[in-house]
């Protein structure tokens, strides 16, 4: 999709796969994901 997505993370923690990396995740934390990004 032509638009980017933003994650907050507003407790615990985690990963997220973006491409081909992982990134992880914590508290307060926020994720942004460009256009067509693949990501799970």
């Amino acid at each position: 999709h032509p638009y980017r997505e933003y994650y907050l993370i507003v407790e615990g923690k985690g990963a997220i796969q973006v491409e081909d990396r992982i990134v992880s995740l914590s508290k307060e934390m926020l994720l942004m994901v460009d256009p067509y990004e693949k990501h799970k």
